[in-house]
């Protein structure tokens, strides 16, 4: 492990994991190394080490996921490097108060390595749900708690506005036509991201950590405003068509210009674009909780999974952008951010200001790679945009409606697939695929 800085006047403290001196992974300090600094760190068996760096008031919490590498010897080595010799007056180094402790448990050579099965350990977060190969959705494991192989990948799944979790009948399909068109019927309430969780199962198995984050309870508060949206008075149906028709939908200028500007009377008397602000603004706050608890988690009993990759529908898409930004400044490596039609509508011309934004709360990506799909056919009930500016580790995927089911299917509900309806049964993890 390398601790390094260049000056205290600049920025570039780290910390380095390598082997036979050539450095593996780095992480960047979230403060600049001063005069001296307080290190604490723990190497786990399967290769992966958690620690913290402390000092002139600052803590930077840093974890490096399991890795597989062989040490030879048992001895225990610093180095110090010596004092920038154009300085005036050099001070040289010095260690002070050194510790070092073998954890009770199994001899070194009886240790599980990271090519032998790691005991997998329970983490309790309140909000944190599994996925069950059984009920073919996410369930709620109570005071015990998800079970995770911190040898897997793990993958955390959100919802958006409307989602829950624990299944709901708002009825984002508003008749059993639709449904039964793709051979299933609405007798079975909707459990948000059940389908991307059972395609997840389906490409990769049991060889992976599949979970999902909950937070029905700040996403929408008022209730089923999707569900009156497209069940409502037909007058009202029509206004919210008219509007969704209209070549300028996201120029709220413009908008208020025409004639359509009525139909915001109406989208407004039910509160959906309130509603739907409000939800995008406490997807900010909801992903930080996340990514503190996450972290806290992994700096006190270590990593979550051999990668991390994380996947919001709608303004789930900020709760995963926002989680990762604080992720990241905890030390945490961020594999993958996938969002899913995270909105960004009604804006002023020639501004970033818009009505409802989440997708904001994505930039700067915190994540190695950055994955921003979304429909943009507002007549069809799109309602994402894609990332600006240019990056190599971000790509704007621009999903085709053609492949979705026709109105009155609603492209952002559909992008996350079909939990709407009962799927055609199948054996385990697809019975809602």
């Amino acid at each position: 492990m390398q601790f390094t800085r260049g000056d205290q006047n600049y920025s570039d403290s780290s910390v380095t994991r390598g082997v036979d001196g050539v450095g593996g992974d780095t992480l960047r300090s979230s403060f600049q190394f001063g005069a001296s600094v307080e290190v604490s760190a723990t190497i786990f068996p399967n290769g992966s080490i958690s620690g913290t760096v402390s000092g002139d008031g600052s803590v930077f919490p840093f974890t490096f996921p399991p890795w597989d590498y062989s040490i030879d010897g048992t001895n225990f080595e610093i180095d110090l490097w010596g004092p920038d010799g154009r300085c005036g007056s050099l001070t040289y180094p010095t260690v002070d108060d050194l510790q070092l402790e073998y954890c009770s448990g199994p001899s070194p050579d009886q240790q599980p390595q990271s090519s032998i099965d790691v005991p997998a350990h329970s983490v309790s977060l309140e909000h944190l749900w599994e996925w069950s190969n059984t009920s073919g959705r996410f369930v709620n494991p109570g005071s015990a708690g998800v079970t995770i192989n911190p040898e897997l990948p793990t993958y955390l799944l959100t919802h958006g506005w409307d989602g829950q979790l624990s299944g709901n009948r708002c009825g984002t399909l508003p008749d059993d036509a639709t449904c039964a068109a793709l051979g299933s019927s609405t007798d079975e309430p909707e459990f948000a991201m059940s389908s991307v969780g059972a395609a997840i199962r389906r490409l990769r198995g049991d060889s992976v950590n599949l979970l999902a984050w909950d937070w029905a309870d700040v996403a929408n508060p008022n209730g089923c405003d999707v569900s009156q949206w497209l069940n409502g008075p037909p007058e009202v149906q029509e206004a919210i068509q008219n509007l969704l028709d209209h070549p300028s939908f996201r120029n709220i200028w413009e908008v208020f210009r025409s004639d359509a500007a009525q139909t915001l009377c109406y989208l407004t008397s039910f509160n959906i674009l309130n509603d739907a602000w409000r939800s995008g603004l406490a997807a900010r706050g909801e992903g930080n909780k996340l990514g503190t608890a996450l972290a806290d988690e992994i700096a006190a009993h270590g990593a979550i999974g051999s990668q991390l990759h994380l996947i919001g529908k709608s303004h789930g898409g900020a709760v995963m952008g926002q989680a990762a930004k604080a992720l990241k400044e905890r030390g945490v490596r961020i594999d993958s951010l996938t969002t899913l039609d995270t909105p960004k509508i009604l804006c002023l011309p020639w501004t970033n200001a818009c009505y409802v934004n989440s997708l904001q709360f994505i930039e700067p990506p915190a994540a190695e790679r950055t994955f921003v799909l979304y429909y943009d056919t507002l007549s069809r009930g799109g309602l994402g945009a894609p990332l600006e500016g240019s990056s190599s580790t971000v790509a704007n995927i621009r999903l085709s409606p053609e492949h979705a089911p026709p109105l009155p299917s609603i492209l952002h509900l559909w992008v996350a697939g079909n939990d709407d309806c009962e799927c055609v049964p199948e054996d385990g993890s697809m019975s809602r695929s």
